[in-house]
């Protein structure tokens, strides 16, 4: 069985592979990390890295889908994913074929062929796997396991191997793809600027605003002559102002994650800033309770799942730990102090932690 530290690992994989946010990762998710991979590399199907590199992303996918694919449709769920993860930590045979996919990634990384990959290098990783290449710059030197500035490919499967397998809470392999063990804001709000981020360019924008307005309108079908539709949109674009106006420095009409940061900060110390937080959760309470009963339950906070981007199937296993008074439900007055608690809470114990699922 999985421990907490590794079912959190794999379901921030997931997340990463699981680019079109649809609760699924599928053949296609595997060939756009591929074709992200040979774009940073300039390599065409004509050469021989091509089409070795294409063949590792097709045995991995290949495995998993025999492996995890219990129904056969070539999605695999996240609850399907995890039980592959069990297995594949137990599986020697299973792992083998990730460590050798892993090696041949970092021959591609390594650019001048100087036997190690730097920063800049690992840019391109994080922009091959949709995650902000700027992290990169964060995480690096907790993966630096001697401090000299560069990863050698020993160092890289080691962090490898302790990414997929390790229980260890300070095992630096664990931030490999920039999933974080301290610095409990830092991380919730990362956690986030991931869930608005997308189409993961690595910059949350007005269109990422109004692409989760469009999920929840449609989740509870809402017309644009209706004024709920109307009165949730200004909510949004409202917090979309504030955002834009105080974050975004050098006015492009993109929020990057340095940005998004420091603007975490102030929102966490300002009253006035965090009322439209406030506001707009109201709001979106209003709208999750569908038979209007003034509580929201588990089938409802699904559909505040899919309107995030959240593979909804996380909702059945969060949803009992955010019940405060465990009676099967949520009341607005719950729901607000959640809101509440992933915003600004350190407290590592708080429910509210994992509103957005696991960060």
């Amino acid at each position: 069985m999985l421990t907490t530290l590794q079912k959190r690992k794999w379901t921030r994989l997931f997340q990463v592979y699981d680019a079109d946010r649809n609760g699924t990762v599928e053949k296609d998710d595997f060939e756009a990390i591929f074709h992200n991979l040979v774009q940073a590399r300039n390599l065409t199907q004509e050469m021989p890295q091509y089409q070795q590199l294409y063949e590792k992303f097709m045995e991995e996918w290949e495995y998993l889908q025999k492996d995890a694919d219990k129904n056969g449709n070539g999605k695999i769920e996240l609850a399907e994913w995890l039980q592959h993860a069990e297995r594949r930590i137990k599986n020697p045979n299973i792992y083998q074929i990730l460590v050798d996919l892993a090696d041949r990634v970092f021959e591609l990384l390594d650019i001048d062929g100087n036997g190690v990959i730097g920063v800049e290098e690992y840019k391109i990783f994080y922009w091959s796997w949709r995650i902000p290449p700027d992290l990169a710059i964060e995480i690096f030197p907790k993966l630096d396991l001697n401090g000299d500035g560069s990863i050698t490919k020993k160092e890289f499967l080691k962090l490898v191997r302790e990414f997929h397998r390790s229980d260890e809470p300070n095992a630096p392999g664990n931030s490999l793809f920039a999933f974080y063990t301290t610095t409990l804001q830092k991380r919730k709000w990362t956690r986030l600027f991931q869930v608005y981020d997308a189409d993961r360019n690595g910059a949350v924008e007005k269109e990422d605003f109004e692409a989760v307005f469009h999920h929840l309108a449609r989740a509870r079908n809402l017309t644009q002559e209706m004024p709920q539709y109307q009165q949730l949109y200004g909510k949004f674009m409202e917090e979309w102002e504030y955002l834009q106006k105080d974050a975004d420095k050098n006015g492009n009409g993109k929020i990057e994650l340095a940005e998004w940061l420091k603007y975490s900060q102030r929102r966490i110390n300002s009253p006035n800033i965090y009322q439209i937080v406030v506001d707009l959760a109201d709001q979106v309470f209003e709208l999750l309770d569908i038979d209007g009963n003034g509580v929201i339950g588990v089938e409802e906070y699904k559909t505040f799942y899919w309107s995030w981007r959240i593979p909804p199937g996380l909702a059945v296993e969060i949803f009992p730990k955010l019940d405060l008074d465990g009676d099967g439900s949520i009341t607005k007055k719950e729901f607000l102090k959640l809101v509440r608690q992933f915003y600004r809470s350190d407290d590592p114990d708080a429910p509210g932690n994992l509103f957005f699922a696991y960060y």
